[in-house]
């Protein structure tokens, strides 16, 4: 908890600092780093991440896995409580993705920016996709719906591990994410 507590007022910008090279994410949010970009920036990646090539989305998925499955209980409910702190999160329990992980979630960013139509369109897709998941997944959801989160969390990242080759494992991850982003 220590060390979270040494990063918890440390806003990691290096995402925004990424997204200011692009000129449309200047045009919509200017380039005071330390303003509220940041906040957007993340929130865009979360919408962005539905548009990224599934080797992009499903790398980027695996190191907030990585770093999730790490976190105390009290850290998991700070990264719900701030977006950002997922990247301190990242930053914290998985230092060697970092950097890659900033380069895919501000692709992801300007995804949302420069494509809000197609943003919105994946998200709906996904979204409405909900009943098309394959039968493991909710075999899965249906065993074990009833366990604690972090229990949950843990077992779900190990059942996407059984999974992580088929074919459409990042649409499955796409759809289920996007049942927890809120249309605009």
């Amino acid at each position: 908890m220590g060390q979270y507590a040494e990063l918890k007022y440390q806003r990691p910008y290096e995402l925004v600092e990424e997204c200011v090279k692009d000129q449309d994410f200047v045009s919509k949010y200017g380039t005071d780093i330390n303003g509220t970009n940041l906040t957007w920036s993340i929130v865009g990646s979360f919408r962005g991440k539905l548009l990224l090539p599934s080797n992009d989305f499903i790398l980027m998925s695996l190191i907030e896995d990585k770093a999730l499955l790490q976190m105390s209980v009290s850290e998991t409910e700070a990264v719900n409580d701030a977006p950002y702190n997922i990247l301190l999160m990242i930053k914290k329990y998985a230092p060697e993705d970092y950097e890659e992980y900033i380069q895919i979630a501000s692709t992801a960013v300007l995804f949302w920016v420069k494509y809000p139509e197609q943003t919105n369109s994946a998200l709906e897709y996904y979204k409405n996709n909900f009943n098309n998941l394959p039968q493991w997944v909710n075999d899965f959801f249906s065993q074990y719906m009833d366990v604690d989160e972090e229990t949950f969390e843990t077992l779900w990242a190990e059942e996407i591990d059984k999974h992580i080759n088929d074919a459409d494992i990042a649409d499955v991850i796409k759809t289920i994410i996007a049942q927890n982003i809120n249309p605009e």
